[in-house]
């Protein structure tokens, strides 16, 4: 099976600027879905996927076509600051293999 970019499952070919990351991802997920990928590799994008989402919403990131690798990499950097697990378990800092 070849390999698609993201961005050919998270925007539709018919999708108008000002497309949010939230409903970006949320096409991503959908195409999963339709590729007939694991219920179980869903589910852990999908959390991975939420925590982006909540952080660009909260740091107010611009649509989706704004976005650039400065924001994925000052996502990366506050990522590697937080507690393992998000703060529910364990102490210390996110893996490097995270």
């Amino acid at each position: 099976m070849a390999h698609k970019a993201v961005s050919d499952h998270c925007l539709p070919p018919d999708s108008a600027p000002g497309l949010s990351l939230k409903k970006a991802l949320d096409y991503y997920l959908q195409a999963l879905r339709a590729d007939l990928r694991a219920k179980g590799t869903i589910e852990s994008k999908r959390i991975v996927l939420d925590q982006l989402s909540s952080y660009a919403q909260e740091h107010s990131w611009p649509w989706v076509e704004g976005i650039t690798t400065h924001h994925l990499r000052e996502y990366l950097g506050a990522i590697r600051e937080r507690p393992r697990w998000f703060g529910k378990q364990g102490h210390g800092t996110i893996s490097t293999s995270y």
